[in-house]
């Protein structure tokens, strides 16, 4: 009754006291282990018969327990809701959030018997999910230390990835509510690429399938999705996986709605008109996704990917209208600092990504790096090191295909030898990439001899010179102007202009019908007066 009385006491607070909370979970904790000394005599259920006096016990039932009315799942989830309602109040750039939230957490060790198990399982699982794999081992031993007996649900000494599994097994199977399950496959999919298991958590997600029908669902797991296809993202950065990265990435990250569809913020103008009920939907400040973080990754994507095509496009125009589609946001960005008068050192995330881009446009591999690797946010992966390397790696390779693209119609003929050692490749790649680029066509007509040199002597592909591209320019622009002057002759001030037209033809037609009639009338009226006189 006490813990009831300090939740309605706080309930036209924005969240409960920390004093208050800590009361609440010290009590809760209390009542726990007295139930737990008397199983055999005592038992909290929603099935309990009320009383209106407290000091009159229940009526044993047949195996001897008195069941008093209450709820202990109820009691636990107010007592998490309130203290995320702490966290979400609480300033992200202060020093007292960390304060309140090392205070607050301590270790779940309740066991699970109770009719709404899944809601606490839930619960526990949406405690650990975003955390590093170290973290939640310590959490886990720390919580097991003085607990003697076992789970049916996670066996004691389990490893990490063990419990998340158990714990999405034991939700999957809940028959009356399947939501708990989707809930924790999503909450898996965001901890194994988190934790740098993109293989695994790509696997559960193209077998949970919610992509088919995540836009009927409730807005709290379309939240949760967003944020699990996010860090899934993320993972294939990491991995290597450029192109998957980008694919993924692409929708939220060139969405104005970024912050609400990841459940950390609001992107309209009036943030101040959210209700209570959305605002509570938010995460809390220790749960969000960097978006700096994000969009630096998704510009590096582009980075690798787009530049290489550009130059392609640049000096071949098949298909350049179905290309130039997909690459036109990332172009007007190069575009719009070419237009600059007066260009300084970068200073953002975004000026080193253009910069990089301009260096690998020339083939500059190694300043494109050093921009890159001086990007200050990388830190905020685990594995930093190794992210670096790979996108050493990947800068290497597209730096070749990018200067291949660009000066294939300078050279007859380039030294191996010499590609190695501008882009401290070894022999063999440099090889396998120049082969690859032959069969799919991108190098239509080179060959490579004795593995020393590439010859672009025998191609059939058509070299234009800047004059001649000019003038393809020209002339797809002078196309596009011809199409948009019929659209508007045909729908537009040409239309009116032609029907004003017929209008005046016809008046000219009608009156030259009249004239007509009356000069037809005047010699008959001159003739009958003639054979009157006569």
């Amino acid at each position: 009754m006490l813990l009831s009385v300090r939740f309605d006491a706080s309930s036209n607070q924005a969240f409960m006291p920390l004093e208050q909370w800590q009361k609440n979970e010290h009590d809760l904790g209390k009542l726990l282990d007295l139930l737990e000394a008397n199983v055999d005599t005592y038992q909290v259920s929603e099935l309990g018969s009320t009383t209106d006096d407290i000091d009159i016990e229940p009526v044993a039932n047949a195996q001897g327990v008195k069941v008093i009315f209450g709820s202990i799942t109820s009691s636990i989830d107010r007592l998490d809701d309130e203290l995320t309602k702490s966290l979400q109040h609480t300033d992200p750039h202060s020093m007292n959030i960390g304060q309140a939230y090392v205070e607050s957490i301590t270790p779940e060790d309740v066991k699970y018997k109770s009719e709404q198990l899944a809601r606490i399982v839930l619960r526990r699982l949406e405690h650990i999910y975003y955390k590093p794999k170290q973290l939640i081992k310590a959490n886990e031993e720390e919580a097991w230390r003085n607990i003697e007996y076992n789970s049916s649900i996670v066996s004691k000494g389990s490893s990490v990835d063990e419990v998340i599994d158990q714990l999405t097994e034991f939700l999957q199977k809940q028959q009356k509510n399947k939501t708990y399950g989707k809930h924790a496959i999503l909450f898996s999919i965001y901890y194994y690429a988190v934790n740098s298991q993109y293989e695994k958590a790509k696997e559960l997600f193209l077998r949970s399938q919610f992509y088919s029908n995540i836009n009927s669902a409730e807005s709290s797991l379309q939240v949760q999705y967003n944020r699990a296809l996010v860090q899934l993202g993320l993972s294939a950065f990491r991995a290597g996986s450029i192109e998957e990265s980008h694919k993924i990435l692409n929708e939220i990250v060139n969405s104005q709605r970024s912050k609400e569809l990841l459940g950390q913020g609001f992107n309209s103008k009036f943030p101040n008109q959210a209700t209570v009920l959305e605002r509570q939907k938010l995460l809390p400040f220790h749960q969000h996704i960097n978006l700096e973080l994000l969009e630096c990754v998704f510009m590096t994507c582009s980075l690798l990917i787009e530049i290489p095509t550009l130059a392609a496009i640049a000096n071949n125009h098949k298909d350049s209208k179905r290309k130039n589609a997909s690459l036109k946001s990332f172009k007007s960005k190069l575009d719009f600092h070419d237009r600059q008068f007066f260009t300084g050192p970068p200073e953002s995330i975004k000026d080193h990504i253009v910069h990089a881009s301009i260096a690998l446009q020339k083939g500059d591999w190694l300043k494109s790096y050093n921009l890159l690797s001086s990007i200050k946010i990388w830190k905020l992966f685990p594995d930093n090191d190794k992210l670096l390397a790979m996108m050493k790696n990947q800068l290497q390779i597209e730096g070749l295909r990018t200067y291949i693209f660009t000066y294939k119609s300078v050279f007859k003929k380039l030294s191996i030898e010499k590609l190695q050692q501008i882009f401290q490749l070894s022999k063999d790649e440099v090889v396998s990439i120049l082969e690859k680029m032959i069969t799919t066509g991108n190098v239509s007509g080179g060959e490579i001899i004795d593995n020393k040199f590439i010859s672009f002597t025998s191609t059939t592909e058509p070299q234009r010179s800047k004059l001649q591209e000019l003038a393809i320019v020209l002339n797809e622009k002078i196309q596009l102007l011809t199409e948009k002057n019929e659209k508007t002759q045909s729908n537009g001030y040409g239309k009116k202009q032609q029907n004003k037209d017929q209008q005046n033809q016809q008046q000219q037609n009608q009156n030259q019908n009249q004239q007509q009639q009356q000069n037809q009338t005047k010699p008959t009226t001159t003739t009958i007066i003639s054979t009157t006189i006569k």
